[in-house]
C-alpha cells in the first residue's frame, strides 16, 4: 500500500514507515470487534487503523495522504491480489468456462464472414475480468435491462444509446463477461457475441450490389449458426453508407430484426441517434432503446487500475493511486461533456510519455495536475508564490482598470480565491454575478479587467449580446437545432473555451426560454444541447449585465441614498415589474449594484483612458501630456447622465486621436516630440 499511496511530491520512504512502526506501539483503545466466524480483511484492518490510531493518521496526513487515498490504494492492492488468485485457480468453474468445450461448435453453423469482419467478444474476455467498467451484473442496471430485451420472445433487439466510446462499448463487454462466466440470463448462455466492425466491412463494399449481398450473407450466417448475438458497432455509419451507395440498409436489416432467433444489438451515440435513427420509424419499432449512462468515478477507477498495471509493466514506472484518482476527478471536472472513461484513459496514456520525458519514474498527483493544466489553461496544483501574490492582490489589480465599484471587485476576487483554494462547489460554475446599474459605469469593463488580470488575456472573455436572442428561435440558436442540423452558438462557445469569463450583456432583454436555460446552467453547471450532448459550464465565471432598475438607482442617488444599501428594494422592484423571476435571481452568487460615477470618478476614468492612448503613442516614439487640463476637458465633454462614462472613448477618438492623426500626416509632430492639449483640445507640440 505504501507504494500505491504516494504523496504529492513523491513516494513515502520505506525507511520513514519503518521508523514510525518502531516508535509507536500498537493502539490499545477501541479494539476491532470481529465475529469469531469471520476472517479479518485487509480493507477492514486499514480502515480501523485510520479510525483508532491518531498518530498513524497524522503520519499519513503529514505525507499529504487523505483517508480516501489510503483506503483507495488499499482497495487497489486487494483487487490485484484477488485477480491474481482468481486467475491461478484453473479448476474454478469461472476459469474452466473460459476454454472452449470439446466439439463445442459442431452443432452450430459456420460464420466465416463474421470471422473476417467481426470480433468474438466472449472469446476476448480476459482472465479474471468482471467488467470493463468494474461493475458486477447486480450493480449494473443497464446490463440487466439489456439482457431483458435480448430474452424477449419477439423482436429481441436492443439499441444502446450513450456517449460515444467506452460507455456503450463497456456495456457490451459487461455482457460478454457475463456470457463467459455463465452468469448471463439463462436463454443467453452458450451464445457468442459477435461485434461487426462496420469500418472494416464497409471498406470491402465499393458498390450497392456488394453492400447488399455481403450484409445479407452476414446476417444469414449468424441466423443459421443458431448461437450468435449480433452487435453492430456503428449503426448510423452502416445506414449512412448504404444510403450513399443507393442501398436501403433499413429494409435489409428489417427482415432479420423480425426473427426472434437472432438477437441484435446496435450501438449509436446520442447525436447520430437523433439525426439518423429516430426519424426511421421502422427501425424504432424493431429496437428497444437501452441507455448507457456515462461511467461514474467509482466505475472508471478499476478500469484505470488495470491499464495502469499494464503501463507499469511496459514502461517500468510506478503509478500511484492518487494519480489515478486525480485523473478521474479532472476528467470529470474539465472534460465532463465527453465520456469520462475515455477522457480518463487518454489522460493516463498521455501522462506516461510525459513522465518518461522528464526522466522520472513515479506518476503522482502533481504530474497529472500539470498535464491537465497544460491542456485546459486552468491553474491547478499547489499555489506558487507568484499566483499567491496575484490572488491576494486581485482587488488592487482590478481597481487599476475599473474606477470605483469596490463591491463588484471584491465579489469577483472572492470567487477566484475560493476556486484556487478548492473550497467552492465543483458542481456549479466558478462564480455567477448579476451586475445591475446604469450604462457607462464599468460593468463590461469589470469583466474585461478580470479576463486580463487573472486569466492573462482579454481573449479569455467570451461575450454574448443577449439582446440578439429575443425572438422565438433564440433557444435553438444557442443550444442547436436538430431540424436544421446546426450546432448551437452557446454549446460551441463553451466546448471551445472551457475556462474563462462569459459576459452576458443586456441579460434582461433575452426571452423567457433562454432565461430558463441559464436557470439550469447557473444551478448545475452544465446543460444538454439539442442532440443530447452534455456541455460543461463549471469552469467559467458568468457575468450578466443589466440596465434594469437604472431609473430607480438614479432616484436613490438623487435622494442622497446608497443603492448598494437598498439592494433588497431594488431586487423586489425587478421581480414586481416582471423583469426577472425570483428563482433566477436566487441562482446568482451575488447581485452587485453599480452606482453612477461622480465627478471625481469620471475624471479618474478619463485619466485611465488617456493613459492607454499615451502608452500606444509611446510605441511610435511620440509623447502625450496627460494633465489636469486634458483630463478635465475629457471628463466634462465625454460623460452625461444617460450614458455615464461610455461617450468618453468617442470624444477621445474625435478630439484627441483625430487631431494627432492629422498632425502626423502634415508632419507637424515627429518622433521624439510631445503633444499637449488645452481645454478646447487645441494641440501644441514640444
Amino acid at each position: 500500500m505504501i507504494s500505491r499511496s504516494l504523496r504529492r511530491g513523491g513516494p513515502i520512504p520505506f525507511s520513514a514507515a519503518r521508523d514510525f512502526l518502531r516508535e509507536h506501539d500498537a493502539p490499545e483503545a477501541a479494539p476491532l470487534v470481529q465475529p469469531p466466524d469471520e476472517v479479518l480483511t485487509l480493507r477492514q484492518l486499514v480502515a480501523w487503523l485510520w479510525q483508532v490510531e491518531p498518530a498513524f493518521r497524522e503520519w499519513l496526513l503529514f505525507f499529504d495522504l487523505e483517508q480516501d487515498d489510503w483506503l483507495g490504494a488499499t482497495a487497489w492492492v486487494v483487487r490485484e491480489i484477488e485477480d491474481r488468485a482468481r486467475a491461478a485457480r484453473w479448476w474454478s468453474r469461472e476459469n474452466l468456462l473460459r476454454g472452449p468445450g470439446l466439439a463445442d461448435d459442431w452443432s452450430y453453423g459456420e460464420t466465416y464472414l463474421w470471422d473476417r469482419y467481426a470480433r468474438d467478444l466472449v472469446a476476448e474476455v480476459p482472465p479474471a475480468a468482471r467488467s470493463e467498467l468494474g461493475l458486477d451484473e447486480t450493480e449494473n442496471p443497464a446490463l440487466v435491462n439489456l439482457q431483458t430485451v435480448l430474452c424477449r420472445s419477439q423482436e429481441a433487439n436492443a439499441l444502446i444509446v450513450g456517449p460515444a466510446g467506452a460507455a456503450a462499448a463497456g456495456l457490451l463487454n459487461d455482457l460478454a463477461a457475463a456470457l463467459k462466466s455463465g452468469t448471463a440470463a439463462a436463454p443467453l448462455r452458450g451464445r457468442r457475441l459477435l461485434l461487426l466492425l462496420t469500418a472494416r466491412f464497409l471498406a470491402d463494399c465499393p458498390d450497392r450490389s456488394t453492400f447488399e449481398r455481403q450484409l445479407t450473407r452476414l446476417l444469414e450466417q449468424a441466423l443459421h449458426a443458431g448461437n450468435a448475438i449480433v452487435a453492430l458497432d456503428n449503426l448510423p455509419a452502416l445506414l449512412s453508407a448504404g444510403e450513399a451507395l443507393g442501398a436501403d440498409a433499413t429494409a435489409l436489416l428489417d427482415i432479420f430484426l423480425q426473427n426472434r432467433q437472432l438477437p441484435v444489438i446496435a450501438l449509436a451515440d446520442e447525436d447520430s441517434f437523433h439525426r439518423l435513427i429516430e426519424p426511421r420509424l421502422t427501425l424504432m419499432q424493431r429496437f428497444e432503446k437501452v441507455n448507457a449512462p456515462p461511467a461514474s468515478a467509482t466505475q472508471v477507477l478499476p478500469q484505470l487500475e488495470r491499464e495502469a498495471l499494464a503501463l507499469e509493466r511496459r514502461h517500468g514506472v510506478t503509478i500511484t493511486y492518487q494519480a489515478l484518482a486525480a485523473i478521474v476527478q479532472n476528467a470529470e471536472q474539465y472534460f465532463g461533456d465527453e465520456a469520462v472513461a475515455d477522457q480518463a484513459l487518454d489522460l493516463l496514456v498521455e501522462a506516461v510519455p510525459r513522465l518518461l520525458g522528464r526522466g522520472r519514474s513515479v506518476l503522482d498527483r502533481a504530474m497529472v495536475e500539470e498535464l491537465v493544466a497544460s491542456k485546459t489553461n486552468v491553474p491547478l496544483g499547489a499555489i506558487g508564490p507568484e499566483e499567491k501574490q496575484k490572488l491576494l492582490g486581485l482587488e488592487a489589480a482590478l481597481a487599476r482598470r475599473v474606477v470605483g465599484q469596490k463591491a463588484a471587485l471584491a465579489a469577483l476576487a472572492g470567487a477566484l480565491r475560493r476556486l484556487r483554494a478548492g473550497v467552492r462547489n465543483p458542481k456549479r460554475p466558478i462564480g455567477s454575478f448579476l451586475f445591475l446599474g446604469p450604462t457607462g459605469v464599468g460593468k463590461t469593463e469589470t469583466a474585461k479587467a478580470l479576463a486580463a488580470v487573472y486569466f492573462g488575456r482579454e481573449e479569455a472573455l467570451l461575450r454574448l449580446d443577449m439582446s440578439e436572442y429575443q425572438s422565438a428561435d433564440a433557444l435553438p440558436r444557442l443550444i442547436g437545432s436538430v431540424a436544421g442540423n446546426e450546432p448551437g452558438i452557446l454549446a460551441n462557445l463553451l466546448r471551445q473555451n472551457q475556462f474563462g469569463v462569459l459576459l452576458l450583456d443586456e441579460f434582461e432583454k433575452t426571452n423567457r426560454e433562454v432565461l430558463n436555460l441559464f436557470l439550469q446552467i447557473l444551478d448545475e453547471g452544465f446543460f444538454a444541447d439539442t442532440r443530447g450532448r452534455r456541455v460543461n459550464a463549471r469552469n467559467l465565471i458568468f457575468i450578466a449585465t443589466s440596465n434594469a432598475g437604472a431609473e430607480l438607482i438614479w432616484q436613490m442617488v438623487g435622494a442622497g441614498q446608497d443603492p448598494a444599501l437598498r439592494r433588497e428594494e431594488l431586487v423586489n422592484h425587478l421581480i414586481e415589474s416582471g423583469v426577472y423571476r425570483p428563482e433566477l435571481l436566487n441562482r446568482f452568487d451575488d447581485i452587485v449594484i453599480y452606482h453612477p460615477l461622480n465627478d471625481e470618478e469620471l475624471r479618474a476614468v478619463a485619466r485611465l483612458l488617456l493613459a492607454r492612448l499615451a502608452a500606444r503613442l509611446v510605441e511610435r516614439g511620440i509623447g502625450l501630456t496627460v494633465d489636469d487640463t486634458l483630463v478635465g476637458a475629457v471628463a466634462r465633454g465625454g460623460s452625461n447622465r444617460q450614458f455615464g462614462a461610455r461617450p468618453m472613448q468617442r470624444l477621445i477618438q474625435d478630439q484627441v486621436e483625430q487631431r494627432l492623426a492629422e498632425a502626423l500626416i502634415r508632419n507637424e509632430i515627429r518622433r521624439g516630440q510631445t503633444a499637449n492639449f488645452g481645454q478646447n483640445f487645441e494641440l501644441t507640440v514640444h
